[in-house]
This record gives C-alpha cells, structure tokens and sequence, in this order.
C-alpha cells in the first residue's frame, strides 16, 4: 500500500489553516475531479468549515450519497522539495477509517507508482531510479 504525507490548506477569511495526513494513494478510486476524502477527525482539525458544496459518491456496491465538500489546496510533504499547491476538492465521508486520493488527484499531485505491494513510488519528474518509500 502506498501512503502519502499530504498538508491540506483550507483559506478562512484573512489566513490559512493547515493540516497535515496521511493518505491511501492506490486505493483504486476513480474521480472526474482531484478528490481527497478525509475522517471526520480531519475536517474537525480543518476548523469544521461550512461546505462549500456537495458531491455524490458511491462506495463498492452501495448506493450513491451526498458528502459535503470544501474547496482547499493540497500538496506532497517530502523532506527534498517544495511541492506546488494543487486545487482540492476536500470530502468529508463519516465512517472512513483513513483518508483516500482520488486518481485525479494523483495525477495533479505527479505521483507515479512503481509497487503498490512494497510502497514504492516517486514524482513523475524524479530521476527514473528514484524510488520513495510510503509513509507508515
């Protein structure tokens, strides 16, 4: 399993609020726009904002629900480079055990994965023997 440090930032009015997580990069969840689904603990953490809007999502077999989103930026943590903030539509879905990039996100954030199975991957625009470890 590949497990990403991220720092999530939220605008409230005149400053930022910044958390930071670790995230399921291959859990296999497809999205139409860079999604990140956080724990309720993690939006508590984000201050409980005001949704900004909804989304409809649907879990394996269940069925589709609504979850409250807001508009944030997220980027890679990593101890050898700055990362560029990345426009993040941040879900808060009940129940969730722990956070889940979307593959669109993915793309934006430049993550390749090399082996899920070993929790190795690196950016796109890392040298091409470049291999990161997983968080946790």
């Amino acid at each position: 399993m590949v497990r990403l440090r991220l720092e999530v930032k939220k605008r409230e009015g005149h400053w930022d609020r910044v958390v930071e997580l670790i995230a399921i990069a291959n859990a296999g969840f497809e999205a139409a726009y860079p999604i990140l689904i956080i724990t309720d603990d993690l939006w508590g953490e984000l201050g409980n904002p005001q949704p900004d809007g909804f989304t409809t999502l649907k879990f394996g077999i269940g069925e589709s629900k609504e979850y409250p989103l807001i508009i944030g930026k997220t980027r890679v943590k990593v101890s050898d480079r700055r990362q560029r903030w990345i426009k993040t539509y941040v879900v808060r879905v009940p129940g969730i055990e722990e956070p889940l990039i979307s593959d669109f996100l993915l793309s934006r954030l430049k993550i390749v994965i090399l082996d899920p199975k070993k929790g190795f991957w690196r950016f796109r625009d890392d040298p091409p023997r470049k291999r990161r470890r997983s968080e946790i």
